[in-house]
């Protein structure tokens, strides 16, 4: 067999994958298209993962992928079918089949077509409107005399389909970051370290600037540090009054102290 890798980054990948199908194609004529593969999440078989195939927007089939994330399935010739890859927690990726073929000849053959679908986590911040389409179409390719991407629609697509898996990628970090931020940050808060709080608390919300918590904490510490340096100077203010009643005693004590010497050598 022939291997095939798109030089993306892993959105799909092609590679040969034996294994029992789905006899959808015995309904409709001799000739069927033979898709098999395996579902991954950073080149890890996802071992709940799941597709559906479609036919005019209705739901002909549905099957659960083994526990390695494999799969199989045959289309017939001479259709349009779109086939969602997903799993829980993971974003659903689509592909087009279209299995016509121009030759009446070849109507009758058996196709074979293998690739990998690379999912990644669904999380909420991120539009994922862009997957309810399919990502390309696969399609008989008269040049090559098989069944292939459709180069001319997959490239733009899988670009804009990098670049939302990037920002996914970077939210995640983004969040770990942010979480390890707070979690330092409320130590040092139960530690009244308010001064190195309060610098954690601002670095956690400069990675989520829309989280609340962290503003929400530096709020807190300006008022406690408000508050610390409001009795710090009340105490210095007090310290300050009772240095100079001493002080204004002792001025006294001396001018009595005088006044009696004086009054002695009278």
């Amino acid at each position: 067999m022939i291997a095939f890798r798109i030089p993306f980054l892993p959105i799909l990948t092609l590679l040969f994958i034996g294994f029992s199908h789905l006899p959808l194609a015995a309904q409709r004529g001799d000739g069927e298209l033979v898709v098999t593969g395996r579902i991954e999440q950073s080149y890890e078989p996802v071992s709940n993962g799941q597709l559906r195939i479609y036919e005019n927007n209705r739901l002909i089939a549905q099957e659960n992928a083994n526990g390695r994330g494999r799969f199989s399935f045959s289309l017939p010739l001479e259709g349009e079918f779109v086939v969602a890859f997903t799993a829980p927690g993971l974003v659903t990726k689509r592909l087009m089949f279209d299995t016509r073929v121009a030759d009446k000849r070849t109507r009758s053959r058996y196709f074979d077509f293998d690739f990998v679908v690379d999912l990644f986590p669904e999380i909420e911040g991120i539009d994922f409107t862009f997957f309810e389409e399919p990502l390309s179409t696969i399609a008989f390719i008269n040049e090559i005399n098989r069944f292939f991407f459709r180069e001319n629609e997959t490239s733009p697509r899988l670009r804009r389909a990098n670049e939302i898996h990037r920002q996914v990628v970077d939210l995640i970090r983004r969040r770990e970051s942010y979480a390890l931020s707070v979690k330092q940050a409320d130590e040092f808060f139960n530690n009244r370290n308010y001064e190195q709080a309060r610098t954690s608390y601002r670095e956690a919300h400069s990675f989520l600037p829309d989280e609340t918590y962290p503003p929400q904490r530096i709020e807190q510490i300006d008022q406690i540090l408000a508050e610390t340096r409001q009795e710090r100077q009340r105490q210095e203010q007090q310290r300050q009054e009772e240095l100079a009643r001493q002080q204004e005693e002792e001025r006294q004590k001396a001018q009595e102290q005088q006044r009696q010497q004086q009054l002695a050598r009278q």
